[in-house]
This record gives C-alpha cells, structure tokens and sequence, in this order.
C-alpha cells in the first residue's frame, strides 16, 4: 500500500508542474496581426509602384483606346515581375475583347493563361458583337427626305442597339461572377475603381 502511495505521489509530483496551456494563442494573435501588416504593406507598395508606371500606362491607354485606370488595373493583374510586352500584350487583347465582352470579362480573357478559362468566358460572353447595318435594298435611294428618314432610324436602332449590347455583357457578368474563374474579373474591378479614385483625389 505504501508503494502504491509512493507511485501516485510521483505521479502527482509529475503532474503538478505548471502547465502553459493556451500560451500560445497570444503568440497566434501576434503573429497573425504582424502577417497582415506585412501583407498590406506590401500591397501598397505593388500599388504605389504601379502608380509609378502611369506614364508608360498613360501612353498604352491611348494606344489602344481604354481607360487609364484600366491599363493600370491590368498591370496589377500581371504582376509587377511580368514584362512590359506581357503587359502591353494584355492591354491590346483587352481593347479588342470589351466591346463584346464588357470589361470584366475581357480582363479575365485577356490575363488568362488557362485555354479553358479562356473558353469558359468567351461562351459566358455570347462570342462576337452584334452586327449593325445590315439594311440592304435601300441604298439606291437617292430621296432627299427619305434618306433622312433612313438615316434617323439607323440611329435609332444603333442606339438601341448599343443599349441593348451593355445590358447582355453586363447580364453576362453577373452570371459569371460567382464562380471561381471569374476572381480576376473581380480583382480589376476593385483595383481599377483604387486607381480611378486616386487620379480625381490628385485633380
């Protein structure tokens, strides 16, 4: 019996030391608090570095016909350690695509080095732009009023047209948002909201 006493008494002993349990959370809370500063430091510093490009973006942009905030959303989406031809790349199959596309969607394609994602957005986006003036047989009319009365109602479904066009691209998006590939789409958005923000705050 004493024996058994002297056992559990080790035990006990052993057991007494003072536990830390839960110690370590505040070394989490630490670390996790540093991590994020870290991590929006550098963030805002990609960021100010790219601000820095808006010369060169300023230059692409009338190039190809965009925004500037836009060409410098896409330098964001690239990456800072991407070349300027990559870039400049980017920027052109953008212009080319966000008439049909709608921006959101010609970012993603325009970025994207998945063929499936690619693939997935072009079907999400309807393919090709609508084709206006298509109104054969009237072209031989040489009446002063009539050809004005033509004329007006060309305009007229050209702007219909337009208006029509922006709603399916801007349907198109809302349709492809909530899935995975469309993070990018989402990512140029906010940034280039971020840039366009900056450049009136400067005016």
């Amino acid at each position: 019996m004493s024996e058994a006493g002297r056992v559990v008494g080790v035990g006990v002993g052993a057991g007494a030391a003072p536990a830390r349990a839960g110690s370590w959370r505040p070394l989490l809370a630490v670390t996790a608090a540093f991590l994020a500063a870290f991590t929006a430091l550098r963030s805002s510093s990609d960021f100010l570095a790219i601000e820095a490009e808006a010369p060169a973006a300023r230059a692409l942009a009338a190039l190809h016909g965009v925004p500037l905030a836009d060409a410098l959303a896409l330098r964001e989406l690239v990456g800072l350690q991407a070349s300027a031809e990559r870039w400049h790349d980017v920027v052109q199959r953008y212009a080319g695509l966000r008439a049909s596309l709608g921006d959101p969607l010609a970012a993603i394609a325009a970025t994207a080095s998945d063929a499936a994602v690619v693939a997935a957005v072009m079907a999400a986006g309807g393919g090709g732009a609508s084709a206006g003036g298509s109104n054969g047989g009237n072209g031989s009319n040489d009446g002063g009023p009539a050809n004005g009365d033509a004329a007006a109602r060309d305009g007229a479904a050209s702007s219909a047209d337009a208006g029509g066009h922006a709603a399916r691209t801007a349907a198109a998006w809302q349709a492809f948002a909530p899935r995975q590939e469309a993070a990018a789409g989402l990512r140029f958005l906010n940034i280039r909201e971020r840039f366009a923000k900056r450049a009136v705050a400067r005016e």
